[in-house]
């Protein structure tokens, strides 16, 4: 049977969590699914490395592997069993092994498509195994939470699509990392990076304008600005040179009118890039993954609603200041 293997606990008023301490895999533990603790098969929990048992193990059994035996070829129809036909060849008697591969000798091979290998098994049996607690975290309960997704864009291209940042990329202290093992961790402080913040807000903004009240001018992986869109009391006229961008000195004015007028709302920047003139962002943090997620979902509705609120230039103050337009029928 395999050495002694160490396993790490979480215990709680209302079970025990138990992982495998593994060296070969990218992943520190492993559920012990294939494993008796204290007599039993442990349940699968929330946590797809982690199993569940019932008190803290006192016993820990692994079984050993199936073994095969009474290799033998036997015929495929048993009709054409006879004197020169047997019911069955023991696999030595007939075969030799070359390599990983079994060949029928020469005088019998003239038999070889009349049958087919087999062998029987005979089950591993269950083996006490040692083991050492190499981590043990108690606590009173051990919340199950729920995870968050949000859309970000691949790359700086829109027509790349856009990937999801998880609970999986949410950033602890290091301590809390060094301490505490993967599924306690949810129930920690953590944050987003500025950056992933910046990635969540500039998608859900482009996802979510209202184009008929603001308008996104700058969209790019280290700036991002939207403008209010003010609707004017009366269109106003101004001036343009239909020859501005030609070669020519001489000018062509030609009037047009505006319904609206812009004014920024809401700009950003991202802690890495820092683009001169704007705000960076700061990253969203939460007391856990839950309070990390509220965080995020409360700052995008608010944003939204700031963004997308209908604004018109109030008609007694002459575009010094503007008023919320009455709905239809008011």
């Amino acid at each position: 049977m395999s050495d002694k293997i160490k396993i790490a606990l979480i215990v709680t008023k209302n079970g025990v969590f138990v992982s495998r301490e593994r060296t070969d895999s990218y992943n520190r533990y492993n559920a012990m699914s294939a494993y008796k603790i204290n007599g039993k098969m442990p349940k699968p929990s929330f946590h797809e490395n982690w199993s569940r048992i019932d008190a803290v193990p006192s016993k820990i059994q692994k079984k050993g592997s199936d073994t095969f035996v009474n290799h033998r070829y036997e015929t495929t129809d048993p009709a054409m069993v006879s004197d020169k036909i047997p019911a069955s060849f023991a696999r030595d008697e007939v075969a030799v092994k070359e390599d990983y591969e079994w060949i029928w000798k020469d005088e019998y091979r003239h038999l070889q498509s009349l049958y087919s290998l087999l062998h029987d098994v005979v089950k591993g049996k269950w083996e006490t195994i040692d083991f050492e607690i190499d981590q043990r975290i108690d606590i009173d309960e051990l919340k199950e939470i729920n995870g968050f997704s949000y859309p970000v864009q691949r790359t700086q291209w829109r027509s790349d699509g856009t990937v999801q940042i998880t609970e999986q990329e949410a950033n602890h202290q290091l301590m809390d990392r060094l301490l505490f093992p993967q599924p306690v961790l949810p129930t920690l402080p953590c944050r987003l990076t500025s950056e992933q913040s910046y990635k969540i807000i500039r998608e859900h903004v482009s996802r979510n304008i209202d184009p008929e009240w603001a308008k996104i001018t700058s969209d790019y992986n280290f700036c991002f600005t939207v403008k209010k869109v003010i609707k004017l009391t009366q269109d106003e006229a101004y001036a343009i040179d239909l020859n501005a961008f030609k070669k020519t000195k001489r000018r062509k004015m030609h009037t047009t009118y505006r319904a609206d007028r812009e004014i920024i709302a809401f700009e950003m920047t991202n802690s890495k890039d820092n683009y001169k003139g704007y705000t960076p962002i700061k990253g969203f943090t939460g007391t856990d993954h839950e309070d990390l997620k509220k965080n995020i979902d409360k700052f995008l509705a608010d944003l939204m609603e700031e963004i997308n609120k209908p604004l018109v230039d109030c008609p007694k103050c002459k575009g010094r200041g503007v008023v919320e337009p009455k709905a239809k029928g008011e």
